[in-house]
């Protein structure tokens, strides 16, 4: 079966799908809503509305919200002096380009500016895909940067979600008591670039506190396998 495209995608009105959630005979499916706005994926997380990773959202909030709340990727290119440029793919809507597949939906975009009387391009592709046969349900989102100019680029990326829902919040403490659910929340082996986000213990009115053993986590990881740094500081 043949892939849909779809030039200029945040120019078109409106749409919200699901990514297919094919994880094969052992995996574990995942809820993942996308929109056509931004970097698309909007929620995601796993059995229900009360297990989110990033938080779920109607369609008429996700349409405004996924370039504030979904991924995100900022780009410091580096003059040879102390100038800069900053970029930001998929800001725009006119150079955008989705592919939506059976298993599969990747987005593209290009971003350019100039930098010391030169032209900088960039072109950005984003992948995303359900790790399939294995006993955890998981998001894979692939990024490739290709350098587009005649030109060597420094540069320095900031990439993925400003907000991860640690395990244990619900949708009710996210839409109606998240400052005070704040206080539940952590983030343990950041040192080891493998943050795990869960509650310290149950946030029930109810005389009996109980622990909580799950958790959600995040990596990134270079080609080479390499662990990349983390920012689990909302401040930072």
């Amino acid at each position: 079966m043949e892939n849909y495209l779809i030039d200029a995608y945040g120019t078109k009105a409106p749409f919200a799908s699901f990514l297919p959630g094919i994880a094969g005979v052992d995996g574990i499916p995942i809820w993942c809503y996308t929109v056509n706005r931004g970097q698309s994926v909007v929620s995601f997380g796993i059995r229900d509305k009360d297990h989110p990773i990033m938080e779920f959202l109607p369609a008429h909030r996700a349409y405004t919200r996924v370039k504030q709340t979904g991924f995100r990727t900022f780009i410091r290119i580096k003059g040879t002096g102390t100038d800069s440029l900053f970029l930001e793919p998929f800001a725009e809507d006119t150079k955008s380009r989705m592919e939506i597949g059976m298993n599969l939906l990747r987005i593209e975009d290009k971003v350019s500016g100039i930098l010391e009387d030169k032209t900088v391009r960039i072109r950005m592709k984003v992948t995303y895909f359900v790790l399939p046969k294995e006993p955890l349900g998981a998001l894979v989102r692939r990024v490739t940067l290709i350098n587009e100019g005649e030109e060597d680029l420094r540069a320095e990326v900031l990439d993925g979600m400003p907000e991860l829902v640690p395990y244990g919040v619900t949708d009710w403490t996210l839409k109606n008591m998240l400052q005070t659910g704040k206080a539940w929340m952590q983030a343990e082996d950041v040192a080891e670039r493998r943050p795990f986000y869960r509650v310290r213990a149950s946030m029930g009115d109810t005389a009996d506190v109980a622990m909580v053993e799950g958790g959600n986590f995040a990596l990134g990881l270079l080609p080479d396998g390499e662990r990349m740094q983390v920012l689990t500081d909302p401040e930072t």
